[in-house]
């Protein structure tokens, strides 16, 4: 499964220029014994699901959309995988994680964390010779590092102050940067000469509460080497998130084989990756732009199980009734070509006084696919579904819209709590 994911991720996605390596976990626990019938297991206490099987992951820093997955299948098969014998495991792994996520080019720059950026590793040496820059943050394995001396120069000087040092490591050139975002805070980094500038980059927002409990900021100065590596580094942890937490299909598939969660992991990464990329791909003032990922993937399960993609093209390209944008006297009928769906104010309300009451509804279409609570007075009459039309305040056309939504969506807008209604004096 692995296996066949990695060739078609490198057939059917390019690669950006910048990559980020990071870990990802199919949650898995055992009942019956050690294992739960898999070959290996990994339990990583940070995780938010710390047993089951762990992935070295590659990942596009822009779309953010897995590249390349490596299982973890135990200390000693790790160390029969290629390039293990003369870089060690760990080096070993960072450069065949990388190397199938930029699918064997070069010139592309790989982002990775403390794991994959010990110099005793020489992840960086390894990454250059390949034609590869490499930045990482360097944390616990600081061996063959100056991180003692970064720290104790840096201790007494303010925020925002960095050092540079550069050295060559088996004939590749690299840079240690020391960067002290706070007052006592020093962040230490390894990267491959020519990865990033030594200048200035985007700067560091800090914020702290005043004696009064108000938010206060301030921008401190920060290197591109840093700025670059904490705007792309959180892409893999943002698509565990949106996978694990928000998709969450490990949670709602229950199933006692280690190979269904296993597939389960991976189909939830497809869908994820595929929201991604259609959110990255669609204009800014498209509907769908932010859409949440329960949202893609009820529409997506929607169109599967239709699977009539010649029948979607032709409603597309078929013309629609449409509204004038401009305000219309609600007494005058609309110019609409469909007879079935006519634009209908919805009942009045018995009232006890003199004056009626006009009964308003939720618009449908903007809970569906804005979650916005707006309220109207008219409705389709064919469909008797509350619509926005344009008037005073807005210029939406949630009428037009509705005639460009599929079965499932109807049904979702006709479902809506029909309950909860306003009503004002006419």
């Amino acid at each position: 499964m692995v296996r066949d994911f990695n060739e078609n991720r490198a057939k059917a996605i390019q690669p950006g220029m910048i990559n980020v390596l990071d870990e990802s976990m199919s949650a898995y626990q055992p009942r019956k014994d050690k294992l739960g019938g898999l070959p290996n297991i990994s339990f990583i206490q940070r995780k938010p699901k710390p047993l089951g099987t762990e992935f070295k992951t590659s990942c596009d820093g822009h779309t953010g959309v897995m590249l390349h997955l490596e299982i973890q299948e135990g200390k000693d098969p790790m160390r029969l995988k290629p390039h293990s014998q003369e870089l060690g495991v760990t080096s070993a792994c960072s450069l065949r994680v990388a190397q199938g996520g930029t699918q064997g080019h070069a010139g592309h720059t790989v982002l990775g964390d403390s794991w994959f950026a010990s110099v005793k590793a020489s992840t960086a040496v390894a990454m250059k010779k390949n034609g590869l820059d490499f930045i990482g943050v360097v944390k616990q394995g600081h061996a063959r590092y100056p991180k003692t001396f970064i720290e104790s120069t840096l201790q007494t000087m303010p925020a925002g102050s960095r050092l540079h040092l550069e050295s060559v490591v088996d004939g590749i050139p690299l840079i240690a940067t020391g960067y002290k975002y706070n007052r006592k805070k020093v962040l230490c980094f390894v990267s491959t000469k020519g990865a990033a500038p030594l200048t200035d980059g985007e700067p560091y927002t800090q914020r702290w509460a005043d004696d009064y409990g108000n938010i206060c900021t301030r921008l401190i100065r920060r290197p591109a080497v840093c700025s670059e590596y904490f705007g792309l580094s959180p892409r893999v942890d943002n698509h565990n998130q949106a996978r694990q937490h928000e998709l969450a299909l490990e949670e709602l598939w229950d199933t006692k084989s280690c190979w269904f969660r296993l597939h389960t992991t991976l189909h939830g990464m497809h869908v994820t990756d595929a929201w991604k990329l259609c959110r990255y791909h669609l204009s800014a003032n498209h509907p769908l732009k932010d859409i949440s990922i329960q949202g893609f993937a009820d529409r997506l399960a929607w169109a599967m199980l239709q699977n009539d993609l010649v029948s979607a093209n032709q409603r597309l390209r078929a013309r629609a009734p449409t509204v004038s944008r401009n305000p219309v006297p609600m007494s005058q009928p609309l110019p609409l070509d469909n007879s079935q769906h006519q634009i209908k104010k919805l009942p009045f309300v018995a009232a006890t006084g003199k004056k009626k009451k006009i009964r308003q509804g939720r618009c449908r279409l903007c809970l569906l696919r804005h979650q916005v609570e707006s309220w109207t007075s008219y409705e389709c009459s064919l469909c008797q579904i509350p619509l926005c039309i344009p008037n005073r305040r807005h210029d939406r056309v949630c009428f037009n819209d509705h005639f460009h939504c599929t079965e499932f969506e109807v049904r979702a807008m006709r479902s809506a709590n029909v309950a909860t209604k306003k009503t004002r004096r006419a």
